[in-house]
C-alpha cells in the first residue's frame, strides 16, 4: 500500500469542513466492535493509521463544497427535497467482506446493490436539480468503510497475512439514515473526523436486498 494522502482526491481546497454524505453505524453495534478487533491487528503496522471508532463511516458522496460557500435558501430547499425523496426509500443492509488491503487503505468492501446505487443516485440527482451539480465529485466506486489509512508504504501481503491469522470478520451495516457531515482531514495523523449537520431517515420498512 502507498500513502493515502498522496491521492489526488485528498487534495481538498480546505482541509476543514468539506461536505460529505455519510452513513454512520451505531457506536455500540457489531460493526464498530469488528472495527476495533481489526484495528488491534493493524496497529502493529507503523505505516497504517487506524480510524477512530467514532468516525467510522460509509461515504455516499463527497462534495467540493463548504457550508459557508452555499446559498442558505437554495441549500435549505435542497435539503427539504432530499428529505422528502429519502423518506420514500426503504432501509437496507450492506454486507461487507472481511477487511483487506486496497491500494491505499485497509477496507471492508460490500457489493454495489441496486438499493445502494439508487441511494447514491438520489443524492446526486437532487443536488443537480437544485443547481449544485458543479460541486459533485465522482460517486464512490462501491460501498465500503475504512479500518485504516496508509500513511507510509506498507507491504500488502504482510497485512493480509496478519488479518488472516487473526480470523475473518464479516459484518453488515443497516442503512436507515443518511447524514450530511462536515469533514476535517488530518493527513499528518492519517485520520478523518467529522461533525454531523443534518440527518434524514429512510422511511420504509427494512429490505435486505
Amino acid at each position: 500500500m502507498e500513502r493515502f494522502f498522496h491521492r489526488p482526491d485528498t487534495h481538498w481546497r480546505r482541509l476543514s469542513g468539506a461536505l460529505h454524505f455519510y452513513v454512520n453505524p451505531p457506536l455500540d453495534g457489531e460493526l464498530i466492535a469488528t472495527h476495533h478487533r481489526v484495528g488491534a491487528t493493524l496497529e502493529r503496522f507503523p505505516g497504517l493509521a487506524v480510524q477512530p471508532g467514532e468516525y467510522v463511516h460509509m461515504t455516499l458522496q463527497r462534495l467540493d463544497a463548504y457550508e459557508d460557500e452555499l446559498d442558505p435558501e437554495a441549500w435549505a430547499a435542497f435539503e427539504r427535497r432530499l428529505g422528502e425523496r429519502l423518506a420514500q426509500r426503504g432501509a437496507f443492509t450492506v454486507e461487507y467482506a472481511p477487511a483487506t488491503p486496497n491500494g491505499h487503505a485497509v477496507e471492508a468492501m460490500g457489493a454495489p446493490t441496486p438499493a445502494w446505487r439508487e441511494l447514491v443516485d438520489d443524492i446526486r440527482d437532487e443536488l443537480a436539480a437544485a443547481g449544485f451539480g458543479e460541486v459533485l465529485t465522482p460517486a464512490p466506486y462501491g460501498p465500503h468503510y475504512t479500518h485504516a489509512y496508509c500513511v507510509a508504504d506498507t507491504d500488502d501481503d504482510d497485512v493480509r497475512l496478519a488479518l488472516r491469522e487473526a480470523g475473518e470478520d464479516r459484518t453488515g451495516m443497516l442503512v436507515d439514515e443518511v447524514a450530511l457531515v462536515a469533514v476535517d482531514q488530518h493527513p499528518d495523523d492519517g485520520t478523518f473526523t467529522f461533525e454531523t449537520l443534518t440527518r434524514w431517515p429512510l422511511g420504509l420498512p427494512v429490505d435486505t436486498k
